[in-house]
């Protein structure tokens, strides 16, 4: 059971990047937040962006590069933060990026220096949780799920990652219970305000449900995960779970 739960979710725990992804992109409106402050202090309470007129600019045209020149973005982003060590926001963006380009040392460090800046900045706890998920280090992992749970108890993503955690290391039934409660959690919230991604929320607790030997239920889910997908034009999604759940039927 141990082997079969993990060959064959790794690729349902991948699935939690692409969730993670829009919050670690900040939309872009006329630019970022302007504020006052002589960029000698680390002290902030929230997503401030910088008093710097060169770093926001660098910022935003990093931006508008990052969907088509990624190692520009980054270089740009890296340009921004010489003119303000501080700008919180840009160390989040650089961070997704270094994740695209599979520089997860860099990513990680992004992400530490965006918290030691904001601690409670859910968007780096977030991302760094995933980035952590994909360097293998599974407890610091959760740790960065369940701080996100403390913080704001109301926001569905640390617990569909915790969900995740439990069932990428399940060893006993119990192991499976805790990863359902999470995910059960986790669509609760979704539904409150449902992102165009609530089918993986579906489908993570139909998943549960199949390796707890109850294909009823497991089958609802993965019904209700399918008209999600279709409904919001992920169509590709859902034949790539259904390749999943053949291959952990068989």
């Amino acid at each position: 059971m141990v082997m079969r739960i993990t060959l064959i979710t790794l690729a349902l725990l991948f699935s939690s990047n692409l969730n993670s992804q829009p919050n670690g992109i900040f939309v872009k409106k006329d630019g970022v937040l302007v504020i006052s402050n002589d960029l000698k202090t680390d002290k902030k309470n929230g997503y401030t962006g910088t008093s710097s007129n060169k770093a926001r600019k660098l910022y935003n045209k990093a931006y508008d590069l990052s969907f088509t020149d990624v190692h520009k973005a980054i270089e740009l982003y890296n340009e921004a933060l010489e003119f303000d060590p501080y700008f919180v926001e840009t160390y989040d963006n650089l961070g997704r990026l270094y994740r695209v380009v599979e520089d997860y040392d860099s990513a990680m460090d992004c992400y530490q220096k965006s918290i030691a800046i904001f601690p409670n900045g859910s968007t780096a706890h977030l991302n760094l949780a995933v980035v952590y998920e994909m360097t293998d280090k599974y407890d610091k992992a959760i740790e960065e799920y369940n701080f996100l749970i403390e913080l704001n108890p109301m926001d569905p993503e640390g617990y569909y990652g915790l969900s995740n955690m439990h069932l990428y290391s399940a060893e006993t039934v119990n192991d499976l219970l805790v990863a359902l409660e999470n995910a059960e959690k986790a669509l609760e919230l979704y539904k409150l305000n449902p992102p165009s991604y609530i089918g993986d929320s579906y489908f993570q607790i139909g998943y549960i449900y199949l390796f707890l030997s109850d294909d009823i239920k497991a089958d609802k889910y993965f019904e209700q995960a399918k008209s999600s997908y279709i409904e919001n034009g992920q169509l590709e999604n859902w034949h790539y779970k259904e390749q999943m759940i053949n291959r952990a039927r068989n």
